[in-house]
């Protein structure tokens, strides 16, 4: 049998987003490209102080370390996962906006959703 390759994963990702952006509709796929965003600035500027905590070269209040062998790259990608969950449940999904978003801008906004995941989670590695 044989295993699939990259590309066939990001373009399922791609369906399986675009999918998400229509049940989701109106301002949340908006908000959770912006979740996105915050989530990867957080990513870029905290992981390497969890890298440290981790593999023990830093100290929380001078008693708790962590030795571990956790690689920069899955540190990184699990602060930008939670961080984002975290960040998008938390932003409120009531939009000024009344009418509801039309299919292209679904479509668009939740392609850009992927993207930007795919590609922080690829840039991680």
């Amino acid at each position: 049998m044989q295993l699939t390759t990259w590309d066939v994963f990001i373009g399922r990702a791609f369906i399986i987003g675009i999918a998400y952006g229509f049940i989701l509709r109106r301002a949340k796929t908006i908000n959770t490209l912006l979740s996105l965003y915050i989530a990867l600035v957080i990513a870029n500027n905290f992981s390497s102080y969890l890298y440290d905590f981790f593999n023990g070269k830093n100290y929380l209040a001078d008693q708790i370390w962590i030795k571990s062998n956790a690689s920069y790259s899955t540190v990184s990608i699990v602060v930008f996962l939670v961080s984002w969950v975290l960040i998008s449940g938390a932003i409120n999904s009531s939009s000024n906006r009344s009418s509801e978003l039309s299919a292209l801008e679904v479509v668009v906004y939740s392609a850009l959703n992927i993207a930007l995941i795919i590609s922080s989670v690829l840039s991680f590695l």
